[in-house]
C-alpha cells in the first residue's frame, strides 16, 4: 500500500538550534492509516536478537471504546482495530485484562472495551501469524480493574487460554531470544503470577528496561519532562543493544481536563490529524529547546510521536528498542521499521 503522509507547514518548524524538530506523519487519529507492512520481519536475519530490533508498538492496544464515561478523551488510546494495527507493522501490543467470571474481559481502567481475550485478541493474533509466519508478536498481559465472579486465579485463567494455543506461544528458553526462535510465535511479556509461579514468557518487570512516565503534568514543562524521559530512553537503547528496552511515548494527565493521551502524542489543538500544533508562547524563549518554533520564534508544543518520528526519520535516533505509542501514524511505524534495514539483505525495509 502506498504511503501518503499529511505534510503541513508545521512540519518545517525548527528547534532552538534551527533543526527541523517534528514530523506530523507520526500521529494519526484516523480509523485507517495509509501504510501496510505485514511481513517486514521476513527480511531480517535469523540471528538478530529481540533487543537489537527497533519495534513499533501500541500502548493500550484495545482502548478504542467508551461506555457510560463522561470523558472519552481520557479513555481512548487507539483508533485502529487490532488486526489493522498488526497489518501496518505493529509488533508490540499491550493487553489489559479484567478477570471476570473465569474469563478475561478487555478493559481500560474500569471501562470495558467490548472485547474478550480469546475471540478478540488471541484469535486475530493467531490468524495474523498463520498468514505471516515470519513475524513475531510481543504481547504484554496484565491484570486490569477489579476481579469478580472467579473460582480460580488470574494465572490459572491465562493457562486455560494458553493450553489449547501452546503451539503459537514461544516456549521461554532465554530472556532475549533470536528472531529465528520466535518466528510465528507470541512472545508473552508476563505481568502476572502464573500457577505455581510458572513463566509463560519473559518477565515484564524484571527482564525489560522500561520508561513509563505515564502521569504527565499539564503545561509545557510537564510535557517537556515527558519528552526528556522518552529521548533519554532512546539514548539508553542505542547504547545497550543487549537489553530489551521498552519506551512508552504514551501518557495522560490522569484526570478530567487532561492532558489527554492524544495531546501528549501530538501537541495539537485538537485530536484530528489536520489540527495545528498548540502555541505555548508568542515571545522567543530558550525554554523547551526541542519544541517547535516558527519563523518568528513563537514556541509550540511538540507531541511525543512527532518529536520521535522526526529524529528517527533523520537517523538522529538509530535504534529505538520497543516503542509503545498512542495513536501512532504511518511515519512513526515506517521509519522505526526502516531502522532494521542494517539487519537485512535489502536496505531499507520497504512496505509490502
Amino acid at each position: 500500500m502506498k504511503n501518503c503522509f499529511d505534510i503541513t507547514p508545521a512540519s518545517d518548524m525548527t528547534d532552538l538550534n534551527g533543526v527541523i524538530t517534528i514530523d506530523r506523519s507520526g500521529y494519526s487519529f484516523n480509523a485507517r492509516i495509509p501504510y501496510s507492512n505485514p511481513k517486514w520481519m521476513s527480511l531480517i536475519n535469523n540471528s538478530i536478537r529481540i533487543s537489537e530490533l527497533s519495534i513499533p508498538g501500541t500502548h493500550g492496544t484495545m482502548a478504542r471504546f467508551v461506555d457510560a464515561f463522561p470523558e472519552e478523551n481520557l479513555v481512548l488510546n487507539q483508533s485502529l482495530p487490532l488486526a489493522d494495527q498488526l497489518d501496518t507493522g505493529i509488533r508490540y501490543i499491550d493487553i489489559r485484562c479484567r478477570h471476570y467470571n473465569n474469563e478475561f474481559a478487555i478493559h481500560h481502567g474500569f471501562v470495558w472495551q467490548r472485547t474478550y481475550f480469546g475471540d478478540d485478541v488471541l484469535k486475530p493474533v493467531i490468524n495474523f501469524l498463520l498468514k505471516n509466519p515470519s513475524e513475531t508478536i510481543l504481547m504484554r498481559v496484565k491484570e486490569e480493574y477489579n476481579p469478580s465472579g472467579n473460582t480460580r486465579t488470574f494465572g490459572e485463567t491465562f493457562e486455560a487460554y494458553w493450553n489449547p494455543n501452546q503451539a503459537f506461544f514461544w516456549n521461554p528458553t532465554s530472556q532475549n531470544p533470536t528472531l529465528q526462535d520466535v518466528r510465528g510465535k507470541i512472545i508473552l511479556l508476563q505481568e502476572f503470577t502464573g500457577p505455581n509461579n510458572k513463566m509463560f514468557g519473559i518477565n515484564y518487570n524484571w527482564d525489560l528496561r522500561i520508561q513509563d512516565q505515564w502521569n504527565v503534568v499539564a503545561g509545557p514543562q510537564g510535557i517537556y519532562n515527558k519528552w526528556t524521559a522518552v529521548k533519554n530512553h532512546f539514548y539508553s537503547a542505542m547504547n545497550n543493544k543487549n537489553s530489551i528496552h521498552l519506551n512508552h511515548l504514551s501518557g495522560s494527565g490522569g484526570q478530567l481536563g487532561g492532558p489527554y493521551p492524544w495531546f501528549i502524542a501530538s501537541g495539537y489543538t485538537g485530536r484530528n490529524n489536520i489540527d495545528p500544533s498548540q502555541r505555548i508562547s508568542n515571545s522567543p524563549t530558550d525554554q523547551w529547546p526541542d519544541f517547535p518554533r516558527n519563523a518568528t520564534n513563537q514556541v509550540y508544543y511538540g507531541g511525543m510521536n512527532l518529536l520521535s518520528t522526526r529524529r528517527i526519520r533523520d537517523k538522529r535516533i538509530t535504534h529505538t528498542g520497543i516503542i509503545a505509542a498512542d495513536f501512532p501514524g504511518a511515519g512513526l511505524i515506517q521509519f522505526t521499521i526502516e531502522l532494521n534495514g542494517k539487519f537485512t539483505r535489502k536496505n531499507p525495509i520497504h512496505h509490502f
